[in-house]
Order: structure tokens, then sequence, then C-alpha cells
């Protein structure tokens, strides 16, 4: 049979053909995976002090929830409202709702750095009638770049409601984490945002779903959260989602998706800060925002890659603002960037200094935490995307895929940025339904990088 399948699918389907074969033998699937115990042990990475993460805290446990939104407008929605509202909005995603739909924002205990800390989510889940049940997978939706603190929560404002709820109504238990470092209940957060961060964000988020399931009982509105789960996030979401699903198999096994959608992910940061630094880009922003961050989360000197002011004037922007793009004089790289840094770019990032260790680890095709398990993924990017570096995340589908990932392609042609991840959320969403139904998946479509296509 696999004679007829092409060689670079069949050494992707083969894993997953030989899996119930053995896990049935003895010293096979039942022996502990002695890198899972390392990486509890020492996660730290790029002269970071030493941690491990904590095993004796009640991960997901739900710290407090309230119905809706801050402002009180997204307790309950019915169908055709949420409807309305997200055509008002221009939010549509294509998609109709069919169910009625409630919210609730809550907060959850969670770890950083090996330190107890707490989270905040949004949970959106379909409405019943009194006394009906009803079990739905639960989807973890990652939003895309908000800003870097607490007031640039999505569960402090709208947007992420609607579309949390949107996807809810589609017939899918939802919780949507709001990151580290980005917190609308409880104490303010400490850091900035740990912005395209793959370790904090993968953690707070698999304990989100800790704590999705753990709130359900506790409403009792009749619903429940199946095993499956499903990951779903794009452009800093997209990252996001493809981090957690690489950590979700050391960290959280119980949270481990069934599926994965990431869409006009930034997943080879290499390649994206390489092209930042090269000339004045939309990007340009988002890595000085990436480089505060990781400044803050490492530990790392800022003005060892930004030049003054701007190692006093981005973290400053940051935490008086939401959203990306206010870099601070819209200088070109030369004036932004250290000779360190951009040298390091030159080299793509391939030294042995702490911020070219930060970069590496925050791509996935270079990170040293190595994929346990190979979760069915669709990879989606715009063809004139003008943030994301498409070219460079081509290349990223082809590697991750040498390295035994198991994707699926789509590129949308014509589509910017936000175009392409709003465009294909049907395309998105059908690919999410098929794998959670175990329908067979072509294999001409695994890892065959293919044409642009019409995504609208």
């Amino acid at each position: 049979m696999l004679t007829s399948i092409p060689h670079r699918a069949a050494r992707h389907l083969l894993p997953l053909l030989l899996a119930p074969l053995l896990a049935g033998c003895p010293g096979k699937a039942d022996e502990p995976d002695p890198r899972i115990a390392a990486q509890w042990a020492a996660p730290a990475r790029c002269g970071q002090p030493a941690y491990a993460w904590r095993e004796d805290l009640p991960l997901g446990e739900v710290l407090e929830h309230h119905p809706g939104d801050p402002m009180g407008l997204f307790e309950e929605l019915t169908a055709e409202a949420l409807q309305k509202l997200m055509a008002d909005s221009g939010r549509d995603l294509g998609v109709a709702p069919v169910h009625d739909v409630a919210s609730f924002r809550l907060r959850y205990r969670t770890q950083d750095r090996g330190e107890s800390t707490d989270a905040t989510a949004i949970l959106a889940l379909p409405l019943l009638s009194r006394g009906e049940r009803a079990t739905y997978p639960l989807m973890v939706y990652f939003h895309g770049t908000s800003g870097l603190n607490d007031a640039c929560a999505p569960s402090a404002g709208l947007g992420d409601y609607l579309a949390s709820m949107a996807l809810a109504s589609t017939g899918f238990v939802v919780v949507a984490p709001d990151y580290l470092g980005l917190r609308s209940l409880g104490e303010p957060s400490p850091e900035l945002h740990a912005y395209v961060t793959g370790e904090p964000t993968a953690i707070t988020s698999l304990d989100s779903v800790r704590a999705a399931r753990a709130l359900l009982p506790r409403l009792g509105l009749g619903v429940e959260a199946s095993e499956q789960v499903a990951f779903f996030g794009g452009s800093q979401g997209g990252h996001a989602a493809l981090f957690a699903a690489r950590f979700a198999p050391y960290y959280a096994p119980d949270a481990a998706p069934a599926v994965v959608v990431a869409s006009v992910a930034p997943a080879d940061v290499v390649g994206e800060v390489v092209r930042s630094t090269e000339e004045r880009l939309s990007a340009t922003s988002n890595t000085a925002a990436v480089l505060a961050a990781w400044a803050d989360w490492y530990g790392l000197d800022l003005a060892g890659v930004l030049l003054p002011p701007h190692d006093r004037d981005v973290p400053d922007w940051l935490l008086a603002n939401c959203g990306i793009g206010g870099l601070p004089g819209g200088a070109p790289p030369a004036e932004i960037f250290t000779p360190a840094f951009l040298e390091a770019a030159s080299a793509g990032f391939a030294g042995e200094d702490a911020w070219s260790c930060a970069v590496r680890e925050n791509s996935l095709p270079h990170l040293s935490l190595e994929a346990l398990e190979a979760f069915p993924t669709l990879f989606v990017q715009s063809e004139s995307d003008e943030l994301v570096h498409v070219p460079a995340e081509r290349a990223a589908f082809d590697a991750l895929c040498e390295q035994g990932m198991t994707l699926e392609y789509l590129e949308c042609a014509g589509a910017t940025h936000t175009q392409g991840a709003l465009d294909s959320v049907p395309l998105q969403l059908e690919f999410v339904r098929a794998r959670l139904a175990g329908e067979p998946w072509p294999a001409e479509r695994i890892c065959q990088r293919s044409p642009a296509v019409d995504c609208g």
C-alpha cells in the first residue's frame, strides 16, 4: 500500500500507521521518555538562571471567574445577534453561527520560570436549553498581537470575545488564553508580555485547557468538553499554537492537540528577524517589541541589541500603549539595532551569544526542544503578506517536514496578512473537523507544498 504514497508523505504517515501497533508492545509506548524528565529539571535556556518546572502546583486551578466581558455586553448572545455583531465589526469569519453562546472571563493557576503565577482567559461555549446536555471538542483559540501590557489583554476588550464566541457557536468549547503578561484580573503583571516567546506562552496556554475543563462543571450549563483538543491561531497566535503543540508532550500531555491550525505565523523567527534588520519594514517594529520582551523574560540587557534612545523608549512605549508599530522615530535598522546585533543577524544568529540563542529558541525550525509527537497541522500563509516574510515561511514548512512534523500547506493567492488569515477560516475549520472526525488525510497533501490558491 505504501508504495503508492509519495516518498516524502510516506515517511510522515508511517509513524501514524505504526503507533497503534507499538502501543501494545512492552518496552515501546510504556517506557518514560528521559527527554521529558530532563526538560522538567532544566528548562532554562540562553544564559537564564537555572530553574525547574514545578510539579507541586495545582496547575489550571480556577481562581475566579465572571460571566461576560468587562463591560457586560457579551455574557450571552443568540446566533443571529452574533452574526450581526461580527458583520458590523468587520470580523466576519465566513462561517455562519449555529448555536447561541455564553462567555466568561477566568483567572487560573499556572507557572513561569519555576514560580507560581496566574493568567487570564476567555471561555466561550454553546448555550443549551435548560435540562439539555451536550459534549463538544475543546478549541484553544490563540490570539494575534494585541500589545505588551495588561490593558491590551484580549479578555479586557471586545474583539476576541466576538471571535471566541463565533468559533464556539460552530460547535466548540473555546478557551482563549491571554498569555503571560496580559492579565485582566488579579494583580498587575510584573513584566511586559512575553511576546513571541515560546515557553511561557505554551505553558500558560496548556494550563488554560486544564482550567477550562475544571470550570465547565461549575457553570452548570450542561456543556462538557470531549477529550479532543484543537489548537487554532493566527499571526502571533499561529506561532503560539505551534509552540504549544511542541511543548505539550513534555509539559501537559493531557492538553495535547489532535489537530493544529497555524495561519500567517512567523514560525521561522530567525528568518523574520534577519529580514527586519536589513531594511525598515512593518516587521522592524515587531522585532524591537520582541527584543524588549525577551530582555525581560531571559534577563538580557536590551542595550546590547537596541541603540539609545530605543533601548529606553521602546519598553516605555509598550508599557503605555497597545498594538505594535509605535517604535519611536521609525528609523532605519542601522539607527535602531546595535552593530553587534546586526552582525549576529548577518550570520543567521548562529553564534553562541545569549541573544542569538533567544532568536533560535523562539524559531520553530531552530528550537532545541525536539518534537516528541507529530500532530496534524495546517500551515497557512498569505502570498502578499506585508508583515510575515513568506519565502522564509515556505522554507520553514519544508524544514519542519524534514524534521518529522506532519503539515499541510495552504497559501492564499494575493492575500495580505489579515486577509489570508480571515479568508481561509472556513478552510481552516474544515481541516479541523476532518481531522477530529478521523477522516482520511490524503497523502498528497501531507508535506507537499502547493502553489497559492484563492482562499476567498
